[in-house]
């Protein structure tokens, strides 16, 4: 596999990892906060296998069920999603790279094609996990008419 030379400077400078410590610290006040507050017994997230296009296995899909309000662990669920591209190594002791795309409305999990190229030679070490924030993406999508009163360009 041809790696990037700028990619492979990034890896060996630890500015990747300065990243994943920084997508994960984002991470840990949404996705995996919700899990580990939770009063009752954590909620297990639903693995399925899936496929895209151009993007080398392993790959797998899933979701995990959180109350739509954090803060009162009561009321309506939606579903946060995610996707896990597997590490192409048999051997990968590194923790997982956490990829939230910024934005308003943008989903990570639509980017996978994308993020798997970007971060092909992090996958030789390390599973990439893309989670779609809170209404976007398959993450309860909230959809507004941004020009809502206004003409349409």
């Amino acid at each position: 596999m041809q790696v990037n030379p700028f990619l492979r400077l990034l890896v060996n400078s630890g500015i990747i990892s300065a990243l994943a410590f920084v997508n994960f610290a984002a991470l840990s006040t949404g996705f995996a906060q919700t899990i580990l507050a939770k009063k009752s017994s954590p909620q297990k997230p639903v693995f399925q296998p899936c496929n895209f296009k151009d993007v080398p296995e392993p790959t797998s899909c899933g979701f995990i069920s959180v109350y739509e309000n954090r803060a009162a662990h009561v009321g309506r669920k939606i579903n946060i999603t995610f996707v896990v591209l597997g590490s192409t190594s048999r051997v990968h002791p590194h923790d997982p790279l956490f990829d939230i795309a910024g934005g308003p409305g943008i989903a990570a999990a639509e980017g996978a094609q994308g993020i798997a190229q970007i971060f092909g030679y992090v996958r030789l070490s390390r599973d990439v996990v893309l989670v779609d924030q809170r209404g976007t993406g398959h993450s309860n999508p909230l959809t507004c008419d941004m020009y809502e009163g206004e003409k349409k360009p």
